[in-house]
């Protein structure tokens, strides 16, 4: 994942782990290790920020009952479900 608020989504949504190579693939082929922390330095700090923006004190505390539902009522009753919703979700 390349975008924190994704990472942030993610976790809500039950992943206990995220991938993060290509961002840090980035750093490295910039700067080295040096990259590679800056890289993780500034996710981290954007992740910190949506949890701010969310209202969620830590990301242990993460919960489907910080997403917003996806997209208008389809039929005036339960919103339309989110496409990430089907990828954590057995069939």
């Amino acid at each position: 994942m390349s975008q924190p608020v994704n990472v942030v989504k993610a976790i809500a949504m039950g992943a206990k782990a995220v991938l993060l190579g290509r961002a840090t693939l980035y750093g490295l082929a910039a700067d080295g290790e040096r990259g590679v922390e800056a890289v993780l330095s500034m996710l981290k700090s954007e992740i910190d920020t949506t949890l701010a923006q969310i209202g969620c004190p830590d990301i242990g505390q993460l919960s489907r009952d910080f997403l917003w539902p996806y997209g208008p009522k389809a039929d005036g009753g339960a919103p339309a479900p989110s496409p990430l919703t089907q990828l954590f979700e057995a069939p």
